[in-house]
């Protein structure tokens, strides 16, 4: 009970234990039950809505999208990990660090590889936050957290197909046991074979930089970049070719190189043009008939 009357304010001994006020009569414990019982749900309501702000808050930070649980995870498990380093199971050797480091290295692979097929398929300036937030299931806010913006995403798309690229390279000359073999099927591969599953019919880099301009010089610069390192891996291949006898001694690597490049380069946009697979097919054929004449 208060120490005042809720109605007229007199002042009550803190032994006073009868129900009416000694000075207006009024009963102490329901006079304004109503208001007081209303005043007290409106603050409850303000302070669980300040609690559920906080809650709201703590997702988003930290379970909120799923690179931030990626984080989550990178950060905790580490610790448990150097606790616990080597677990023996039917007597091999499970380092946790190892496998903390490819989950998140698998987790961060598949959000590369999904922004690189939607730049690929719109191209830098075609794709929109809202795009990329809706293809890689983030929150804009942790898509510049996890990689500054939308440039910085766009150059780890680059870098993605640069990889995925090489990655398929090396696939076709260890299926084909032979480097210029490899290459030829490579080629057939990427101008005919996944055509129909390729987002786009032209290279996402010569795509890049026939669309960027000198106000993105940093993009520029990486598109260029890459196609360069994509030429002298053609170069090693042929070198190799060279040293197992598949190319005559007087070829030039390194301009035989620059040359498949260019034939690629055309062969995608001629069939894009024309759509006649066997033409293409044929020209791949001349192609590898001259690499293996004499110079």
């Amino acid at each position: 009970m208060s120490n005042k009357c809720p109605k007229c304010g007199a002042k009550l001994s803190p032994f006073y234990l009868k129900p009416n006020c000694p000075s207006c009569g009024v009963n102490i414990v329901q006079y304004g039950f109503d208001e007081r019982l209303e005043s007290d749900k409106i603050r409850a309501e303000k302070e669980w809505e300040r609690f559920d702000n906080f809650l709201n808050g703590l997702k988003k930070s930290s379970i909120g999208s799923p690179i931030a649980i990626v984080r989550l995870i990178s950060f905790f498990l580490p610790i448990v990990a150097l606790l616990i380093p080597v677990y023996k199971v039917n007597g091999a050797g499970i380092n946790l660090i190892s496998i903390i480091k490819s989950i998140i290295s698998d987790s961060a692979s598949v959000f590369q590889n999904k922004a690189m097929l939607l730049f690929w398929e719109k191209g830098f300036n075609g794709t929109s936050t809202r795009d990329l937030q809706q293809a890689v299931d983030l929150r804009p806010g942790s898509i510049y957290s996890a990689f500054g913006s939308k440039e910085g995403l766009f150059k780890e798309a680059l870098r993605c197909y640069s990889s995925n690229t090489y990655a398929l390279l090396k696939e076709k000359i260890q299926q084909q046991g032979s480097p210029l073999a490899g290459l030829q099927a490579f080629i057939h591969c990427v101008v005919i074979s996944n055509r129909s599953s390729a987002p786009s019919d032209m290279c996402m880099l010569v795509k890049a930089v026939a669309e960027l301009t000198d106000s993105s010089p940093e993009l520029l610069h990486e598109s260029q970049a890459l196609m360069k390192k994509g030429e002298l891996g053609f170069a090693r291949v042929l070198q190799e070719a060279q040293v197992q006898g598949e190319l005559p001694p007087g070829a030039d690597p390194q301009a035989l190189a620059k040359y498949v490049q260019v034939q690629m380069i055309g062969l995608r946009t001629y069939l894009r043009a024309s759509g006649d697979v066997a033409a293409v097919e044929s020209l791949i054929e001349d192609i590898f008939h001259m690499l293996k004449a004499p110079h």
